[in-house]
């Protein structure tokens, strides 16, 4: 599996840790880059009721707010946006590109990635939503969108070691090609592997690994409650997960690992 494009948002907030990611991804996989900048349909949406108001700090001083005010101060966020996305990657080789769509963020990068797209997603908890319920309606959306994606914390980035989960239905082959750009990248040649049962033998990883060149360290569970104690202590920077519908439920229950970055890759439509 390789990447066509890496699809990530630029909201009205800088996005440096989704833009890093992106780029870093991009290099290691040749991947072109398309920055979304999504326009919140609620802050629409509330900025069209009679009693919206914008209140500015310090002053503290208050006006009322309707649908084109909105739409023009998110026009200027969104040229701000492209402006910054230019800046970041002037002198880069990366092919890119750069819109504006509505919606919400995580729906409107997962509607405008392809099959052959990855798209990362910024996960921002709120004071009274905690991190792993936030990851947990991000998996369910990538799960209905059945896209390749890379869930980002937000004081997270990828890093090395990469650790691939292995899930019953996984090709052993596409995961591998998946991340042997990847770990070129971030650790050289090594990947860790964790196999749960079920999942491919260690002569077909074997095979795998060797035709593309990297060096693995598997590692069998004797169920995915062995995941989180496992994933500690291979000090995993990047958490990628690869199989078929079992790697749902095994997604749920890393939604306590949430500081991590997690790579999503579904297998195929069952």
């Amino acid at each position: 599996m390789s990447f066509r494009r890496i699809v990530f948002g630029l909201g009205a907030e800088p996005a440096e840790r989704a833009l890093a990611a992106a780029m870093e991804i991009a290099r290691a996989t040749e991947a072109a880059l398309l920055g979304l900048f999504v326009e919140e349909r609620e802050l629409l949406d509330l900025a069209g009721l009679p009693f919206a108001r914008e209140v500015a700090f310090p002053a503290a001083t208050g006006r009322a707010l309707d649908t084109a005010s909105m739409g023009r101060a998110l026009r200027a966020r969104a040229q701000a946006a492209q402006a910054r996305l230019a800046s970041s990657l002037a002198g880069a080789t990366l092919q890119w590109r750069f819109e504006v769509v509505r919606g919400s963020a995580t729906t409107a990068v997962l509607e405008a990635a392809g099959e052959r797209d990855l798209a990362v997603i910024s996960l921002t908890a709120g004071v009274r939503v905690d991190a792993a319920r936030t990851r947990a309606a991000a998996l369910r959306g990538v799960r209905q969108a059945r896209r390749a994606a890379l869930l980002l914390g937000p004081r997270s980035v990828p890093r090395a070691p990469l650790v691939a989960v292995l899930a019953p239905g996984a090709s052993p082959r596409e995961t591998l090609a998946a991340l042997g750009a990847l770990a070129r990248s971030y650790d050289g040649v090594g990947v860790d592997v964790l196999a749960l049962p079920g999942s491919a033998g260690d002569a077909e990883l074997d095979a795998a690994a060797q035709a593309l060149g990297l060096r693995l360290r598997t590692r069998r569970l004797e169920s995915a409650a062995h995941l989180p104690d496992a994933l500690v202590q291979a000090s995993a920077g990047l958490v990628v997960l690869a199989g078929g519908e079992g790697i749902w439920e095994i997604g749920d229950a890393l939604t306590e690992c949430a500081s991590c970055p997690l790579l999503v890759l579904p297998g195929p439509a069952g």
